[in-house]
Order: C-alpha cells, then sequence, then structure tokens
C-alpha cells in the first residue's frame, strides 16, 4: 500500500487580475518533510501558499493534503477545513486578546479542560510563560512569532505555511527561531512548507528548496543540488554567489576557460567547439601562495569567519573567493590561488 504524501501540488495554475502569475507548478513534500520556495520578489511564492491555504482558487491542476484533493477542476475545500496552519510575517495577532486567548482563537469547538492543557503546553513549549497574559503591543517580534506559531500548532495541522516567518527579526534571533520551529515541527511530525527570501534560512530548515521565477519553478531539488547542481543558469545566478567564465570545449572534451581547464565535466562530447559559461563559485577558488596562477585583490567584504574577495588576473575576467578571515589580505595584493572545481555546472551560449 502507498503511503500518500501529505503535500502534492499537480501542475497548478493561478490568476491575478486577468493575469497568469504561477504556471504549471508541480511538486510533493513527504508527511513531516520540511520544504522552502525562493525567488525575486513577484516571482509567485506567496501565491503559491495562499493557493495551498485555500485563499486562492485554482485555474488549473490540482492540491491535495493527505491524500484528497482539497483544490480542483470539481473539488473546493474551505480553508478551515484543510487543517493548514499559516504563519504570516506579520504575525497578525489580535490586539484585544493577551497571549494565552491569541493562542486560544482556533479552540473555540475545543471542551474547556483540554483546551486549557493544550494553551498551557504550547505556552511552555514556546517559553513564553512570563508573557501568558501580556497583549501583542508588549511583546517583541520574536515573542509575537512564537504567540503565532503556537495558535497554528494548536490546533494540529496536517500542513504548516510559513510566509517570510523571520524576516522583520534580527539575524540571531532569526537562526534561533528557525532551528527552534524546524524541530518542534518535526517532533510532531507535521509538513511545512515557507517562503522566505533567506537563502541560507531555506538550506537549515528545508529537505527540499524550490526555485521559482516569473510564476514557473525552476528545479525542486535539495539544498546541495541546488547549490551544487543547479538545473538552469537562473537558478545558479540566484542562488550563492559567483561568476560564470567564458569557456569552450576543445576536440579533446577538455573545457578550457581563461583562468583553468576541466576535464572532470558531463558536457556531451558532440558539443565540441560550443562555447560555454562555466559556474565558479568563491569556495571553487583557494588561497595558495605557491600556485603560478597569480591575481590581484580588487576589492573585500569582511563576513565573520571568512572573507569574500573579489579577484582578477591580467587581462583577465573578476572572479571571486572565499577564505578564511584570519588571512586578512591586502586590497591592491598580488596572491596565488588555484582551483578546485569538484561539481562542473556548465551552460551552453
Amino acid at each position: 500500500m502507498n503511503v500518500p504524501k501529505t503535500l502534492k501540488v499537480d501542475k497548478i495554475f493561478c490568476e491575478y487580475e486577468d493575469r497568469i502569475v504561477v504556471s504549471d507548478i508541480a511538486f510533493e513534500v513527504k508527511t513531516g518533510g520540511h520544504a522552502s520556495l525562493l525567488g525575486p520578489s513577484g516571482c509567485g511564492k506567496t501565491t503559491i501558499l495562499k493557493a495551498i491555504a485555500g485563499f486562492i482558487q485554482l485555474t488549473g491542476g490540482e492540491i491535495s493534503i493527505d491524500g484528497k484533493i482539497v483544490s480542483g477542476k470539481t473539488q473546493f475545500i474551505s480553508p478551515e477545513s484543510r487543517r493548514v496552519g499559516m504563519v504570516f510575517q506579520e504575525h497578525a495577532l489580535f490586539p484585544h486578546l493577551d497571549v494565552e486567548k491569541n493562542i486560544a482563537v482556533g479552540l473555540r469547538k475545543t471542551k474547556s479542560e483540554k483546551k486549557n492543557k493544550l494553551i498551557e503546553r504550547f505556552v511552555e513549549r514556546m517559553g513564553l510563560g512570563p508573557e501568558r497574559h501580556k497583549y501583542p503591543h508588549e511583546l517583541s517580534g520574536g515573542q509575537a512569532q512564537r504567540v503565532a506559531l503556537a495558535r497554528s500548532l494548536v490546533c494540529d495541522p496536517s500542513v504548516m505555511l510559513l510566509d517570510e516567518p523571520f524576516s522583520g527579526l534580527d539575524e540571531d534571533l532569526r537562526h534561533k527561531l528557525n532551528e527552534e520551529v524546524a524541530t518542534i515541527l518535526k517532533e510532531r511530525n507535521i509538513t511545512c512548507l515557507m517562503v522566505t527570501h533567506d537563502q541560507e534560512e531555506a538550506f537549515a530548515f528545508s529537505d527540499k528548496v524550490g526555485v521559482l521565477n516569473e510564476g514557473r519553478l525552476q528545479q525542486w531539488a535539495t539544498p546541495h543540488d541546488i547549490y551544487h547542481e543547479p538545473k538552469t543558469k537562473f537558478v545558479a545566478d540566484f542562488i550563492g554567489e559567483g561568476v560564470f567564465l567564458k569557456g569552450a570545449l576543445e576536440q579533446d572534451t577538455s573545457l578550457v576557460t581563461d583562468y583553468v581547464t576541466l576535464r572532470n565535466h558531463k558536457i556531451r562530447p558532440d558539443a565540441q567547439g560550443s562555447l560555454f559559461d562555466v559556474l565558479l563559485r568563491p569556495d571553487d577558488v583557494i588561497f595558495d601562495p605557491l600556485s603560478p596562477t597569480k591575481v590581484r585583490i580588487i576589492s573585500k567584504t569582511f563576513k565573520g569567519s571568512q572573507t569574500l574577495y573579489n579577484l582578477q588576473a591580467e587581462g583577465k575576467q573578476e572572479i571571486q573567493a572565499l577564505f578564511p578571515s584570519h588571512f586578512d589580505l591586502t586590497v591592491g595584493e598580488m596572491i596565488g590561488v588555484r582551483f578546485d572545481i569538484v561539481h562542473v555546472v556548465a551552460y551552453q551560449r
């Protein structure tokens, strides 16, 4: 017997003001799995969340939760009947209710004794004990986000949808809440789909990541494959940092660029003579004082444990590199580098 996927989005289309904003989107998130959608503003990420929640009707395709169609050509289940929790960036807490009463909003039909036990459990689990009788305007951003999350979780959803849930928080709190939320959802085996602009946040949180552009899904894969094996040039350019080296495939199938010649690639031999754009990530460049390849430091950006350098060899294009920050190299200095490109990613021009 096949176990149904908790969340299945099957070739959906969505319109807004007679304009298609989401086209032919398809992906699955397994029970208890965590996934994220990444992409530039206006690419359709939040539209997909709203369609899953039932706030937007589909123009085409189907959405299933626990093997049951909730949106489709002949079926539409109302948002309150989908067992979907949703947390927004703005928290959307009721200003006239304290923490406990905000959490209890979704428990109107639950008997008092059970309701009180559930509220107590989530107040403690979210570390909101001292704030239980405070009102939203008395809470910090992190506390308000915990209340919003507790309010959704207390209803025991099958699927949790998070729309930029941590973007208004400082970096340390954002990372901490990201880890806490992931742990709580895993403990309760709740499937989750998050929309975020923060790539590191998505990679840390997710089993699968989807990258969208102009309403279309460019790639759905593990964080590792999204970063190291991007399917399209858009994904390669959007995810992480790096540059594209101009390259050509020679007769011996060597992929030759200004800086390095590559042989461990997957390009078909019949493409010889073709021109390619070869992705070079900053972590593909290794600081090596003994290397004959010399580059000048054009600029640098301190990032804590690492420093991002912009480098350029004489007469060649500018590249990027990440070195441990204890090197503290100087702008204008000539240094030696070598290249360690394990995953060769190239796109034919």
